[in-house]
């Protein structure tokens, strides 16, 4: 008899010991830091200023597959204070949103902010076409 609780005790401790982590990391995820893409829609090749909010320290780094290389982020000390950066869109994106991830003050903060990346496609509505010949007056 004693060993139906004992088995049911156990297995309540194996389901907790996998719930943690996944708890942890959700917690963590969702931590305060925040990222902001400037401008938040741009074409591929462009410049673009990141700014991160919450990060404790004055340096980290913004990670996405847009970027051509990880934005290197500075700023003042503490978590009331941004760090910035830079980043250029990579060429041969295809239109979507991007995620963009930081790492500061020692760890991942996943997916904090987005980035847009559209191709200008914008045609004339407008095209000038003469009617009829110009009267240049005469000589």
């Amino acid at each position: 008899m004693r060993s139906g609780p004992l088995a049911l005790r156990a297995a309540g401790a194996a389901l907790a010991l996998v719930l943690v982590p996944g708890a942890a990391a959700t917690a963590f995820a969702h931590d305060g830091v925040q990222v902001t893409v400037t401008p938040s829609t741009a074409a591929p090749g462009a410049d673009v200023d990141v700014r991160a909010q919450g990060c404790k320290g004055t340096t980290g780094a913004a990670k996405s597959p847009a970027f051509v290389a990880d934005a290197e982020l500075t700023g003042r000390d503490g978590g009331d204070h941004a760090v910035f950066g830079g980043a250029t869109v990579r060429t041969g994106l295809e239109d979507g949103t991007y995620k963009v991830s930081v790492t500061c003050d020692g760890h991942d903060h996943p997916d904090v902010g987005t980035l847009t990346v559209r191709r200008h496609h914008e045609r004339p509505t407008h095209r000038p076409v003469p009617v009829a010949p110009v009267r240049a007056g005469g000589g």
